[in-house]
């Protein structure tokens, strides 16, 4: 397991590291990646794939730079989503600007002298010299027992119930593979419903 508290202490005392979170959609990575920011009073350059591909020909790659150069100037946290899709494995790359695209990409991160986290869901897809390129990778999973009932517990409070402990672990003592991003969206939907709700409500 990885101390995450160390991970931002070691980033706000040498200013500078680059980041890998992986792990299934909605585990909280981006999350992480913000929370370090605001921890360390820094400012956040996010940009999503969407946000830098290009179909002109050079255009992702000055993008990429561009992102790379606003984060560095703001002394910014740069956060790059989805970066299997810029970085996918050179050797399945069918034209050449795919393999510029991810020479680009590591030439900036190389050179990049801020805090870089990156976010996947799909490490496997990532071209081999890219992961070298990131001093730590952190696995991102569903949570567990304890911090599912902790969540539920927690959405509850928000929710304007008041639910205890055991009774938040009784009931998710038999759910599996629901992500924080689960709960952030059923708290979403209760406030858009304007209804009181109860723990069953929560559940479903």
């Amino acid at each position: 397991l990885v101390d995450l508290d160390a991970v931002v202490r070691g980033l706000g005392k040498h200013g500078r590291g680059r980041v890998l979170l992986h792990g299934p959609s909605g585990t909280g990575k981006s999350a992480f990646a913000r929370h370090v920011a605001e921890r360390l009073g820094r400012p956040v350059v996010a940009r999503q794939t969407s946000d830098l591909l290009s179909k002109w020909v050079g255009g992702t790659e000055q993008r990429l730079a561009e992102a790379f150069a606003s984060a560095e100037e703001d002394g910014a946290v740069l956060v790059l989503d989805e970066i299997d899709s810029l970085l996918q494995r050179r050797e399945r790359g069918t034209a050449f600007w795919e393999v510029s695209q991810v020479n680009e990409l590591l030439v900036q991160m190389e050179r990049y002298e801020g805090i870089l986290f990156a976010t996947t869901n799909g490490l496997e897809r990532l071209d081999a010299a890219s992961l070298r390129r990131f001093s730590m990778k952190i696995a991102f999973e569903p949570p567990g027992a304890d911090a599912r009932a902790e969540l539920f517990r927690r959405l509850a409070v928000a929710a304007g119930l008041a639910l205890r402990g055991d009774e938040a672990a009784g009931r998710m003592a038999n759910v599996s593979g629901v992500v924080p991003g689960d709960f952030a969206a059923v708290l979403a939907a209760t406030r858009l419903t304007g209804d009181d709700v109860d723990a069953a409500w929560l559940e479903r």
